[in-house]
Parts: structure tokens; C-alpha cells; sequence
């Protein structure tokens, strides 16, 4: 009898060990041109994603509309649903059961009249806190402004151990240099960035995995229905 329970919760356990991964891409594309102040949130199919910051700190935009970029200098490249990091606010993904990141498509946004003092375009800084607590963090430059003057979205695919890194949230800012060449995320409100299409995976348990898990606690269920019997 022993011997049963034990062969039933192994079975339970296996099958909630298994499971298969799932990509996916966020694209904002089925949410509305919003802006956002600290503590807002929304969502994007099973991702969640929060705003930190002082006053304005984000926005949905769309940037097939001439208009929405029209106080600030958006990235150029990009004609679809995008998201804004205004102001040095942050931005914060999660998603039930964790998940890697992959890649996103990334640009610096431009204050009203240009960087002030002695700031210069910096890098988008992520950090990721795993199940355990555990900080990681990455950065990369933006990319340089192109012959006419503008900056324009880059593809960052990300690798190496910070990808393979299971999290269950990431957390993007800019951060601008200053004189000594500090990267600095509190940039008199001039740290900002552009975000699209974020390449996640996660964790999705497969068929086969949940019906042997069922029916591992339900042979557990039975066989301790008995004994107490």
C-alpha cells in the first residue's frame, strides 16, 4: 500500500514538472493609445504589465498616426502600437507561472527641445527578479541617430544567461550619461524609451502532463480513502 501511494504522488509530480514552452510577442497592437500615470496597469494577452513614475510616466501610442509623436521626437521604423516610457518613469512585465525573455524592439524618445544640461543619450536598462528573489540585470545602448538627424527602433535578441533566466517580472527604464559618464535613470525627466513586439516564453503544462497528474491524485485520493476505511 505503501508502495501505491508513493507510485501515485511520483506520477502527480512528474506531470506538474512537465510542461512545454510557449512563445509568444507582445505588440500592444490590440490595446488603445492611453497614457498612464505611477501605478496603472494593463494588460496584453497573459502578460501584465505596470507604470512607475512621477506624474506622466507612459503611453500607448499609435505610430501610424502623424499626431501622437507631435510635443515629442519618437523613434522612426515603427507604424504600429507602441509603448512610450516618458518622463524617467519604468516600465514592469509579469506573467503567471514566469517566463524568459527573449528580445524587443527598443528606441530613444526624445524630450520636448532636446536634452538640457550635460545629459547624453544613455541605454535601456532591464532588470529581472526571478522566483527566488534573484536581480539580474542588462543593458545596451540606444542606437545613434541615422543621416537625418533621427533615432530609429533597434532589434535587441537577447541571449546568454539573462535569457535563459526563468523571471517572473522585468522591469525596463532609460538611463541618460552625465558628465562623467554615470548612466543615470533620475535624468531631470529625460530618460525616456520606446518598447514593442517583446519576445517571451513561457511555461504552459501540456495535455498529457495535466491528465497524468489527474490521475495520479485521484489513485492518491482513492488509496487514502481506503486506508482511513
Amino acid at each position: 500500500m505503501k508502495t501505491l501511494h508513493r507510485l501515485a504522488l511520483v506520477c502527480a509530480m512528474t506531470a506538474a514538472a512537465s510542461a512545454a514552452s510557449a512563445a509568444t510577442t507582445l505588440t500592444f497592437e490590440g490595446l488603445s493609445p492611453t497614457i498612464y500615470g505611477d501605478g496603472e496597469s494593463f494588460s496584453d494577452g497573459a502578460a501584465n504589465f505596470s507604470v512607475q513614475g512621477d506624474g506622466l510616466a507612459g503611453a500607448l501610442i499609435d505610430g501610424s498616426d502623424p499626431g501622437s509623436c507631435d510635443t515629442l521626437l519618437c523613434p522612426k521604423g515603427n507604424n504600429s502600437h507602441y509603448y512610450l516610457g516618458l518622463n524617467d518613469g519604468s516600465l514592469t512585465l509579469s506573467a503567471a507561472g514566469g517566463f524568459r525573455l527573449n528580445g524587443l524592439d527598443f528606441g530613444f524618445v526624445v524630450p520636448s527641445g532636446g536634452l538640457n544640461g550635460d545629459l547624453s543619450v544613455g541605454m535601456l536598462q532591464i532588470t529581472g527578479t526571478d522566483a527566488s528573489g534573484r536581480v539580474s540585470t542588462i543593458a545596451k545602448r540606444f542606437s545613434p541617430t541615422d543621416a537625418n538627424g533621427d533615432y530609429n527602433f533597434s532589434r535587441w535578441n537577447i541571449g546568454g544567461q539573462f535569457g535563459q533566466i526563468e523571471f517572473s517580472s522585468v522591469r525596463f527604464n532609460a538611463c541618460l550619461f552625465d558628465a562623467d559618464e554615470v548612466c543615470t535613470s533620475l535624468a531631470l525627466n529625460q530618460a525616456q524609451f520606446a518598447l514593442d513586439n517583446i519576445a517571451i516564453t513561457t511555461a504552459v503544462p501540456e495535455p498529457s502532463s495535466w491528465l497524468l497528474m489527474g490521475l495520479g491524485l485521484a489513485v492518491f485520493g482513492q488509496l487514502s480513502r481506503r486506508r482511513l476505511r
